[in-house]
């Protein structure tokens, strides 16, 4: 049976859907000439009905949005509305993604009927943008006033779509408190605002209720075509300098950084600084570009504005600072690069450098727990204020103090960790001979080396080097600096003599070489030999052996557990059943803050456990009995996870060493065997 004949049977039948279910009548057909009658002559019920109808969507390939959305658009707007609003219908049963949902609620006349399915599918991102343009101006505020789940760029989006100008001026009278609330500023919905809204939301700028400062914000960020258009002839001096203010081109230069770079300046330090007095929010500072003078300004500039940004865009995330922190930060860098002796070589700026970065910062110990932020740990200017970091921000403060000396070097990544490739740099070899070319620096992989005073071993080597310090003690390949590509020139390595003799160079030895941690090691030989029957008190001097010659080891909890492994504990005379050198936090401690503590089974004494505490003059090991300890710390949610929920304590199978990026593969003497 043709088509036509078909269209003549529904137009007559009081059965359609009799007739569409009918395989003999249906089976000639096409899935889009099925739709075109489904569409034509069934009524709503009967549409609702196939709808529902797995088996015969299928049977006749009509599981595909184009057919299904196009049946649904053809219902009326309470129908639409039910069938909308069955989630597992709509996503399981029809397959219909977010796009076509939106498709299909833009139909519906109420937005009332529209918000309604906006809550069910909670559409984020640039959906909801989508769905927030098909709301009249009034819905989209009491979608706003009505839910507290909406971030500051969906906010944001919503107000730069209303059609109505005025409109917008009155929300922004009357929702004082919920713009305060939420972070946003007149200036950035207004910037992304057309070029028209803009020249209208000018005109009318006297009828918002804005503090001045407001005003000159919205002048500063407007698009440089309307600023262009404004009379400047009645504006205030003060708008007049806000209009002279160049907007950064954040599309096109930080297309992947948007929501950092919108609605920031251009500073031009040749100008008045007074003029951005005020002018905080719309400020960002990138001190990595800066020449030294413009670097010497933007510290005043932070005086003038204390609550701009400071960014530094080498780190990929975009990490950012405080001024204050900013500004402690560069009084720690000046005194550092002012340190750095006028006839010293490059190679001894750069031993100076990577030894004082790692006796001032520590691998943050709270990396990879439930409490850890990594912004906090990627700002150059935050993690020499805080002396916390993690591997990008460390190695970006080694290639900024680099920069600023003229010592040029590459950011290199693996797939798990981020260091430095050094580019013709000079290095000095014991016979006196000059060697130029690439060589790998890994700042974070010395920073316990540098903390204790042993010999750094990720210091100017080359890319054979690198790859096999990546080979754990149990052979396996942590990929740490694998990165065949960028590094296949990196050819140049310092040996063990030239090492020494570089840092002897520069007093960080003694005259023979020889690394300050050897003395740590000789006295720790001396404690086990004299304790060497008594594992408590061998335990209890070594402790106040770190104690004296480390006294704020409490602070640097990643470098410490090194030491306490591979040095205090590196004995044949301490016999443990299980030893656990690792982190927990305080139970009454909000803030979570990692303590270092050390677990100890032995025969002897069954279960030890010693904990870190420190003052303003010094760190020490406190010993608690199991019920103290277990009552007073807990271990972290991650760490757990990572031993099956099981407390080491509560197991005598060996501790899972948590694996981080702060230390090398193996341990902290150097590949020679020595530490000294």
């Amino acid at each position: 049976m043709n088509i036509n004949n078909i269209e003549k049977l529904l137009k007559k039948s009081n059965n359609r859907l009799k007739i569409i279910y009918n395989n003999k009548i249906m089976d000639n057909l096409n899935e889009y000439q099925i739709c075109e009658l489904i569409v034509k002559y069934l009524n709503d019920d009967e549409k609702i009905t196939i709808l529902y109808d797995e088996n015969f969507l299928k049977e006749y390939n009509m599981l595909y949005p184009v057919y299904i959305v196009k049946i649904i658009l053809n219902l009326s707007d309470i129908n639409k509305e039910k069938i909308l609003t069955d989630n597992k219908l709509i996503t399981q049963n029809l397959y219909l993604k977010i796009v076509h949902i939106i498709n299909l609620v833009e139909s519906l006349n109420s937005d009332e009927s529209k918000i309604k399915i906006f809550r069910i599918y909670n559409f984020k991102d640039s959906w909801f943008y989508l769905f927030v343009k098909c709301l009249s101006d009034t819905s989209k505020i009491k979608l706003l006033l009505e839910s507290s789940s909406f971030d500051k760029i969906q906010i944001i989006n919503t107000l730069i779509l209303f059609q109505n100008i005025e409109f917008l001026i009155d929300f922004f009278n009357n929702n004082k408190d919920f713009l305060q609330k939420n972070n946003i500023y007149p200036c950035e919905v207004i910037s992304n605002l057309t070029d028209t809204h803009q020249q209208q939301i000018v005109s009318l700028l006297d009828t918002i209720e804005l503090t001045e400062i407001e005003k000159k914000e919205i002048f500063a960020t407007l698009n440089n075509k309307v600023k262009k258009s404004i009379d400047t002839t009645n504006l205030s001096i003060e708008y007049k300098k806000a209009l002279s203010l160049k907007n950064i081109d954040y599309v096109s230069k930080y297309s992947d950084k948007a929501e950092m770079y919108a609605n920031q300046i251009i500073i031009d330090f040749n100008r008045n600084l007074e003029d951005y007095r005020g002018l905080d929010h719309i400020l960002i500072l990138e001190p990595e570009i800066y020449t030294e003078e413009e670097r010497k300004k933007s510290l005043q500039l932070c005086r003038i504005c204390p609550n701009l940004k400071i960014v530094n865009p080498s780190i990929h995330d975009i990490s950012s600072c405080t001024t204050q922190e900013y500004i402690e930060a560069e009084d720690w860098i000046s005194n550092v690069l002012n340190f750095l002796k006028q006839d010293f070589s490059d190679a001894q700026k750069l031993a100076l450098i990577d030894y004082v970065i790692g006796k001032r910062i520590s691998y943050s110990p709270d990396f990879n727990t439930e409490i850890s932020n990594i912004r906090n740990y990627r700002s150059v200017w935050k993690i020499i204020c805080s002396g916390y970091g993690i591997c990008n921000g460390i190695t970006a403060i080694e290639k900024y103090l680099l920069d600023r000396i003229g010592i040029e070097s590459e950011f290199i990544c693996s797939q798990k960790h981020g260091f430095l490739k050094l580019i013709n740099i000079e290095l000095p070899f014991l016979n006196g001979e000059i060697k130029k070319g690439n060589t790998i620096m890994d700042p974070t992989w010395n920073l316990a080396s540098h903390r204790f005073g042993g010999k750094p071993e990720c210091f100017c080597i080359d890319y054979e080097t690198a790859r096999f310090v990546d080979i754990n003690s149990d052979g396996t390949d942590s990929l740490c600096h694998k990165n065949d590509e960028e590094l296949n020139d990196a050819t140049l390595s310092l040996d063990d003599a030239s090492l020494r003799n570089l840092f002897r160079s520069i007093g960080l030895t003694d005259e023979k070489g020889i690394f300050p941690i050897y003395y740590l090691e000789s006295l720790s030989t001396e404690i086990h030999n004299k304790f060497s029957n008594n594992l408590l008190k061998d335990i209890c001097h070594q402790f106040t052996l770190l104690s004296k010659y480390y006294p704020y080891f409490a602070t640097c909890p990643n470098s410490s557990m090194r030491v306490i492994k591979d040095i205090l504990f590196d004995s044949d005379t301490l016999e443990f059943n299980k030893c656990v050198i690792n982190r927990v936090y305080n139970k009454k401690d909000k803030t979570k803050k990692p303590i270092l503590y050390v677990y100890i089974d032995s025969d002897e004494f069954g279960k030890l456990f010693f904990y870190a505490t420190s003052n303003s003059e010094q760190s020490i090991f406190m010993l608690l009995d199991q019920n103290d300890f277990t009552s007073t710390f807990e271990c972290y949610e991650e760490d757990l996870k990572k031993n099956n929920g099981i407390r080491p304590w509560e197991t005598s199978e060996p501790d899972k060493t948590i694996k981080n990026l702060s230390t090398p593969s193996d341990n902290i003497v150097a590949m020679g065997g020595e530490c000294r």
